[in-house]
């Protein structure tokens, strides 16, 4: 059921997905690196001196990282986990341009982590069990619609995310 949950999730963005950010996506095969991508735009701010707080992403990140760990058994030889974190690059990269839009996507993932339950000890003590994941699965099929409005927002002729 779990599976089904994300498979659902991930088919819907990926309809309205640009075939090169498919591949971009679909080519992030590990989390870190996501991490690596996000420390690649602060270096680039910097050198423009328009450093960014990116510690506010780091709860999010922490958390995504603790609950993947949930649903690796579950989505073992499946597509489906990098659909959880990649978007992270992807939208990322796609403001690092204009600083606003990176401030205002960077406080939308803070305040997800803010909201996101404190499920992480039972993500270590109950890895294999079916019902956890299945909430886990619930948890990240939000994340990943908040990825696709994400998406769509960035992709929007004009600009939207400008003050």
């Amino acid at each position: 059921m779990a599976l089904s949950v994300l498979q659902r999730a991930c088919d819907r963005f990926r309809s309205e997905l640009s075939s090169d950010d498919v591949v971009l996506i679909t080519s992030t095969h590990k989390f870190d690196e996501v991490k690596v991508a996000i420390r690649q735009v602060e270096q680039q701010l910097a050198a423009r001196q328009e450093l960014r707080n990116f510690d506010r992403l780091a709860p999010f990140l922490d958390a995504i990282e603790t609950y993947s760990k949930a649903l690796e058994v579950a989505c073992n030889g499946t597509p489906y986990l990098p659909w959880i974190w990649a978007p992270i690059k992807l939208i990322i990269q796609a403001v690092h341009e204009s600083v606003h839009a990176l401030d205002k996507i960077l406080v939308a993932y803070g305040s997800i982590a803010s909201s996101m339950p404190r499920l992480s000890r039972f993500a270590e003590s109950f890895p294999n069990d079916t019902q956890f994941q299945q909430l886990i699965a619930f948890l990240f099929e939000d994340i990943i619609e908040f990825h696709r409005r994400a998406y769509a927002l960035i992709r929007m002729p004009g600009d939207y995310l400008s003050p």
